[in-house]
């Protein structure tokens, strides 16, 4: 035991400058300094400490006979160190574990003087001088300087002294029960009117669910401001890292389980805050609907409509039907798709599947293309007959046998009902631009039979089909003087 006494006197001395301790000193691990120095001087003076042990401790610097002016000396230098403290931080009370840039353990010492005053071993001279500069005797309120001082270091890390409910400092300290705590028993009545000042002072906030309303409301109203709406994406924060998307999830379950005042829902919903965020496959089937009308003037796909990116728009379509009718569509969907003409019953043609496969297909195409009208002889890529099924789609009409509404609907989209006059035109200016540059190619416009151009272009069988019309007499005299000269 008297090693462990003789290092922690050193440690001491290293601490303090001497290696005198007072008689109630205690040391951070409750090594009761004091009360063994003095167990030392008590054997020093029956001649029961050995030679080897009285050297040691006289090599240290350590007084057989401690003198009142040591004490003082002591109590002085702690006093002007907490002097120092609160001309720097504006509180003489320091963190239990404080020590100064020297390395005096003021907080050490400053427990002591507590432990002290609890025990009546402490001068009232000393008393008074520690309660002029606000020194705090009482653990409750040592407590409390605790938790301050931590909030002060907490504000100054992060500009604001308000901790998160279960914030702990690094040290493992609970900041945010602690602050939690003072608002209960402000609430109570249980805080003094100084300890309410100081908190004050600092910029403490009463009701903390008030300020983070407060603080996510005007973040949204910003947000709509920037975007239009006031709804952002659930995993949204701000270009200063606010979670604004928590914020408004917390706000949406809160009014969800009836804890939201009136006063905070009819601010929301005034800046038309959304109760239930935006599903990502409703949006994007809306958003379809939207180009689908500004397409063909009509809100309403057919059931196999697909668009040139693959996504079902029909059957998307099908589904809010069936949603609509089970009554499980919230009214501001309901709202939004009757808005843009969107039908909840939709009369079906019979032979439906096929017609609304063409016209899905001729939809894809004029995307595509810029024109709805495909070739006689094209084929999608998936083998669909798509300019067969146009030219039966004409038939149709000249014989007068298809549907006004199908009439409608292939007109809004351009589709041409008298296309072969303009088609064959097309088919013959081909031809006759590559039979001219054929000409110029090789000085004679007649291509072999099965003459292909470097595209591909049959201009062979082209030359051919010109000589059997002419035989047959029925290629226009206009075509043919082209072709002569």
């Amino acid at each position: 035991k008297f090693e462990k006494g003789f290092q922690e006197t050193l440690l001491y001395k290293d601490s303090y400058g001497h290696p005198d301790a007072p008689v109630g000193y205690k040391t951070s691990e409750n090594f009761l300094l004091g009360s063994w120095q003095s167990h030392q001087r008590r054997n020093y003076k029956k001649n029961k400490l050995s030679p080897d042990r009285i050297k040691r401790l006289e090599d240290i610097g350590f007084k057989w006979e401690i003198q009142e002016e040591q004490r003082d000396e002591h109590f002085e230098k702690g006093f002007q160190e907490t002097l120092v403290y609160k001309k720097s931080s504006g509180n003489p009370n320091v963190p239990a574990r404080y020590k100064t840039p020297e390395g005096f353990l003021l907080g050490h010492w400053q427990s002591n003087k507590r432990k002290e005053y609890k025990r009546k071993k402490l001068p009232s001279d000393r008393i008074n001088r520690l309660e002029e500069i606000g020194f705090i005797f009482d653990p409750l309120d040592e407590q409390f300087e605790k938790g301050f001082q931590q909030t002060l270091l907490y504000k100054q890390s992060t500009g604001n002294p308000n901790a998160v409910a279960r914030y702990k400092t690094p040290g493992g300290f609970k900041l945010g029960s602690w602050q939690s705590e003072k608002r209960k028993n402000y609430k109570r009545g249980n805080l003094t009117a100084e300890k309410i000042k100081r908190l004050e002072e600092i910029g403490f906030n009463w009701d903390l669910i008030e300020e983070q309303f407060e603080k996510g409301f005007q973040e949204t109203l910003l947000y709509k401001k920037n975007t239009g709406s006031p709804n952002v994406p659930n995993k949204y924060k701000t270009a200063e890292g606010y979670p604004l998307g928590i914020w408004q999830g917390t706000q949406r379950w809160c009014y969800k389980k009836g804890e939201l005042s009136s006063d905070r829902v009819n601010r929301l919903e005034a800046i038309n805050f959304s109760w239930h965020l935006p599903d990502k496959q409703f949006e994007k089937g809306f958003q379809n609907t939207l180009l689908y009308k500004e397409r063909t003037g009509n809100a309403n796909a057919t059931y196999y409509y697909k668009t040139i990116e693959g996504f079902r728009l029909g059957l998307w379509q099908s589904h809010q039907r069936g949603c609509y009718k089970k009554g499980n569509l919230s009214s501001e969907r309901i709202k939004r798709l009757e808005e843009i003409g969107f039908k909840w019953k939709i009369q079906i043609e019979r032979h439906d599947k096929q017609f609304e496969k063409g016209f899905q297909e001729t939809l894809i195409y004029e995307q595509k293309m810029g024109n709805p009208n495909a070739p006689l002889q094209y084929k999608t890529t998936d083998g669909f007959n798509l300019g067969s099924w146009q030219s039966d789609k004409r038939k149709q009409y000249r014989k007068g046998i298809i549907s006004s509404d199908r009439i409608k609907r292939l007109e809004e989209i351009g589709f041409n009902w008298d296309i072969r006059t303009e088609q064959i035109d097309e088919q013959f200016n081909r031809g006759f631009q590559e039979t001219v540059k054929f000409q110029k190619n090789v000085g004679n416009a007649n291509a072999p039979s099965r003459y292909k151009t470097a595209e591909g272009y049959a201009l062979g069988a082209w030359q051919n089909t010109q000589r059997i019309s002419y035989n047959k007499g029925k290629l226009a005299q206009e075509r043919i003087n082209r072709l002569e000269e």
